[in-house]
């Protein structure tokens, strides 16, 4: 085999002729049966003058490349990936697999890569192409070995602690002696920036003002100025004033508002926020600005005030933590995270990637940084403005009633997948992320998501299907002219969805843009800061991919616990035909912006829809403009009991018998 190193780099084509090597071996010892791969973090790594399974072989110690004035490397890697010698990366195995598809085709009894226990730190994604693929009789399986925790994580450690037992400039004096700083990890010669700092797995407060669920309230909006207008008492002068945000909770977003300036006048501060966000927030018609608004301030020395908070003063490259009781910071586990997606399987409409098991794996720690580096005005579900929105008279065409246009991004997720075919993920954590856990964005088909939990998602703990990114306006129907384009026929069952959305608290569980028969059923979500199931997005009656949805026997309850306006099941546009049936829906809480918020929520344009056998307990359901072909049948209090029966029994919406593990 001869690879041009001006292809490749001489690091690469030895790890491909390697794995070719060994993959070789591993199928001629498991013929004519299944080809098994094992990775360990202790095993053999790639490449390293010092490792012992780095060989040259012999009779061949390099010749000339002349398209390079190089050498060919006369290397190979004798690490075979068995029990006995595994690789010590997933990117290792992944290659393994590639090569053996490559050179001998899927063997008679499959693939399988065991990954055992342990700490798999990513320093960039993980990428799997269509190369990479199984079939439909025979999948590549990536599974945990049996009884082990493979955790793969996208962030880094933070180490040294000291505690700080003298006055710092900025620090409350009430923290000296409790505060603990380290030096913050660095990235080549830069200090990594992050939003999220977690202490034994469990996330840390960055340092707010005022704590806990307080907050303070808006005087007025200056719109002519573009300021908000705050209680001059509420603020102060605050080391790294471009470093603080204003979090301002509308309804149901919230906004992350980096400050510019504050000017005080007497008793009322005028606080002009950095741009593009000045030009966003003052701009967007829904939710419209309200006097009474709530919001606290973040990020800054200053606010560091109580157990369980920190700060990075990126300028000094420090970390400041106040340790909650038991934990002792010699021996925390601290990890502040790095990557924003740590997982891509991307294929397109004619080479999708497909056939892939994911089992038992854990996906933690990825980072989103929009916020700190553009400010953050969300318009709904965790999309978000990337240009102005505006009122409109008139209307569109398309909608006359339309009196507003707007367009929004997506924001990003730990594992991400476009161009995807029968991917299942099987039992898999996903744990400790900034944004999206999980994103099934486009043309992914037949997709599953089964028996997995999603537990402290900073955004949506699942995406699906395109929203109106890609420059469609928001209220426009989508439609396509290949329908491989769409999100088709994928299934989110048995899974468990726990605080979810605990960094924009406008993010559902599963939140699904324009899907096609997607089947959402048997999950449990609770803890939820807004709505647990979003469907649907365009706000419009008319015609679109939207059909044959099914949101079935899912049990919701303890949510809208900080925003308004939405509902344990929310959709809205025409979906025809589609159905809500056996869902039990309990607990909703009460905003403190106050809005009101329902059950079930059928909003704008929603049509074709079947509210059957729902059980909630109270009636307080919104329909709000909704189109044609609406039937509502036995839901509400006096819906089905038996939906009632405890978690994980048979017949009770939830978790059914086999996956009520998942609960403890």
């Amino acid at each position: 085999m001869r690879i041009s190193l001006t292809a490749i780099s001489m690091r690469d084509w030895l790890l491909v002729a390697a794995l070719a090597m060994s993959a070789s071996a591993a199928a001629a010892q498991s013929a004519p049966g299944a080809v098994e791969f094992h990775v360990k973090p202790d095993g053999g790594q790639p490449f390293t003058s010092s490792d012992p399974s780095v060989r040259p072989q012999l009779g061949r110690p390099g010749k000339p490349q002349w398209a390079t004035g190089g050498f060919e490397p006369g290397f190979w890697l004798s690490t075979s990936g068995s029990a006995e010698r595994p690789f010590a990366t997933l990117y290792q195995a992944q290659l393994a697999v590639r090569e053996l598809l490559r050179t001998k085709g899927m063997p008679e009894g499959g693939i399988r890569v065991v990954v055992h226990g342990g700490l798999y730190r990513l320093t960039q994604p993980l990428e799997f192409v269509p190369e990479d693929s199984g079939t439909p009789d025979l999948p590549v399986v990536y599974t945990a070995a049996p009884g082990e925790k493979p955790i793969v994580s996208g962030g880094l450690p933070i180490t040294g602690w000291r505690n700080l037992s003298a006055a710092t400039p900025g620090l409350p004096s009430a923290a000296v002696g409790h505060v603990w700083v380290a030096t913050a990890p660095e990235i080549g010669a830069a200090t990594l920036d992050f939003r999220q700092l977690y202490v034994n797995g469990t996330k840390a407060v960055r340092a707010r003002s005022p704590n806990g669920d307080d907050f303070h309230r808006m005087v007025e909006w200056d719109l002519v100025n573009r300021q908000a207008i705050v209680d001059s008492k509420d603020v102060g002068e605050w080391r790294n004033l471009k470093r603080v945000e204003m979090v301002l909770h509308e309804s149901w977003v919230i906004s992350f508002l980096r400050i510019e300036s504050i000017s005080v006048e007497g008793p009322k501060a005028r606080i002009t926020f950095q741009e593009p966000e000045r030009d966003l927030v003052f701009s967007h018609p829904y939710p419209w600005p309200r006097n009474t608004d709530p919001y606290y301030f973040a990020n800054a020395l200053e606010f560091l005030d109580q157990a369980g908070e920190w700060y990075l003063d990126y300028r000094a490259g420090l970390v400041y933590y106040w340790p909650r009781a038991g934990e002792d910071m010699a021996t925390a586990q601290v990890v502040a995270p790095r990557l924003e997606t740590l997982v891509r399987i991307e294929g397109s409409v004619d080479r999708p990637v497909h056939d892939i098991q994911f089992k038992g794996l854990n996906f933690e720690d990825s980072t989103w940084l929009r916020p700190t580096q553009a400010g953050l005005v969300p318009l709904q579900a965790g999309q978000y403005f990337v240009q102005p929105a505006y009122r409109i008279q008139g209307g569109i065409p398309q909608q006359p009633t339309l009196d507003n246009l707007g367009w929004s991004a997506r924001p990003p997720a730990a594992v991400y997948l476009m161009g995807a075919s029968r991917i299942l993920f099987e039992r898999c954590t996903f744990r400790n992320t900034a944004s999206a856990a999980l994103d099934l964005h486009y043309a992914t088909s037949k997709n599953q998501i089964v028996g997995c939990v999603f537990h402290g998602i900073g955004g949506n703990g699942m995406q699906i299907g395109r929203f109106s990114e890609q420059g469609l306006e928001a209220h426009l129907p989508y439609r396509v002219a290949d329908e491989r384009e769409l999100s088709l026929n994928d299934r989110v069952a048995n899974s468990y969805f726990r605080d979810c959305g605990n960094e924009d608290w406008g993010s559902t569980a599963i939140a699904a843009g324009f899907p096609r028969g997607l089947v959402i059923e048997h999950n449990e979500i609770v803890e939820m800061p807004y709505s647990g199931i979003s469907v649907g997005w365009g706000w419009t009656p008319q015609e679109n991919a939207m059909r044959d949805n099914k949101i079935l026997y899912n049990r919701i309850h303890q949510y809208m616990q900080r925003m308004g306006d939405g509902g344990g099941i929310y959709v809205l546009s025409n979906q025809t035909p589609s159905e809500i049936r056996g869902n039990y829906v309990f607990d909703l809480r009460h905003s403190p912006v106050g809005d009101p918020s329902s059950m079930i929520y059928l909003d704008e344009g929603s049509s074709g829809f079947l509210v059957k056998d729902n059980l909630t307990d109270r009636n307080v359901f919104f329909k709000n403009r909704n189109g044609e072909g609406n039937r509502w049948e036995n839901t509400g209090t006096d819906g089905p009991l038996g939906l009632k029966g405890a978690p994980g029994s048979e017949g009770a919406a939830g978790l059914e018998p086999a996956f009520r593990d998942l609960l403890q």
